[in-house]
């Protein structure tokens, strides 16, 4: 019974070690190696948006390519109505 308990608990333990890894590899890839090469790039004199984790600047992309669009969509009705 209680090599039972012991074999249970050393199996926990490990699983509870790999789930540990796995995580601390996420937040790596995710947040903390692009946080780390921001911070490396702006040291070398590099400009730019700060890292966002997921959608990154793509609301100001969507915004900027939304006025481009109307933009040219106003050129070209401008050019239709003087022909």
């Amino acid at each position: 019974m209680i090599e039972i308990i012991a074999v249970k608990n050393v199996f926990l333990i490990g699983f509870s070690i790999l789930i540990l890894n796995w995580v601390w590899r996420a937040v790596n890839w995710v947040w903390l190696r692009p946080k780390r090469l921001e911070k490396y790039l702006k040291k070398q004199g590099f400009s730019g948006n700060s890292y966002r984790i997921l959608m990154g600047d793509m609301r100001e992309r969507v915004i900027r390519w939304i006025k481009l669009l109307s933009h040219f969509l106003f050129l070209s009705l401008l050019i239709l109505s003087l022909a």
